[in-house]
């Protein structure tokens, strides 16, 4: 009986830097007070992207994008079922953005909330999303800074498929590009 034939079995690190290579990113290994990840100019912005534990039994790939705000827009957008037990979302911030399939997967809050759906009705943003089945998109102010907002695009799990990969990216560069076009940050990278 034939076998076929075996697929062979690469690293996190090899597989981020095949990802690396074919989006122009560039990996770094970390360290010991520095950790592992993947940087992805997506101009004029910069993704970050690397594996965190919100506590020992949680892992998350999470890509984060500093930018400018230009209106103090904020929001959580989140699977349900996938990211209940840390508490981001209250009832009673709960936004519905008028799409019946969208409104039933996942909860959404933010402020101020016509903003919202204005940056939901991406059509190219709505499909990133979906392809995820448990994820979380934030816009969250950056402490002691007056607009520099984080984006950041929360996974469970640590991604291992380099498509994958390259699509989490991709989804934070249409986020950003539409968080422009709806008046909500500045097209340019903040001063770190």
């Amino acid at each position: 009986m034939d076998h076929p034939p075996l697929r062979p079995l690469w690293t996190r690190e090899e597989i981020w830097q095949q990802v690396a290579r074919r989006i122009g990113g560039t990996y770094h290994p970390g360290g010991f007070f520095e950790h592992e990840r993947l940087v992805v100019p997506i101009p004029p912005w910069t993704v970050s992207l690397r594996l965190v534990t919100e506590d020992v039994r949680h892992l998350y790939t999470a890509a984060t994008a500093p930018y400018l705000s230009e209106d103090g827009f904020t929001f959580t957008l989140q699977t349900i079922g996938s990211f209940e037990e840390t508490g981001h979302l209250s009832l009673s911030e709960e936004i519905e953005i008028g799409e019946p399939r969208f409104d039933r997967r996942y909860r959404i809050a933010g402020h101020p909330a016509e903003q919202v759906r204005r940056l939901l009705t991406n059509d190219a943003l709505r499909q990133y999303l979906d392809c995820e089945s448990r994820i979380r998109l934030s816009a969250t102010p950056v402490p002691h800074s007056r607009r520099r907002i984080d984006l950041t695009c929360t996974v469970v799990g640590a991604v291992a498929e380099p498509d994958r990969l390259q699509s989490l990216f991709e989804l934070m560069g249409e986020t950003l590009q539409h968080l422009c076009a709806i008046g909500s940050a500045e097209e340019r990278t903040p001063d770190l």
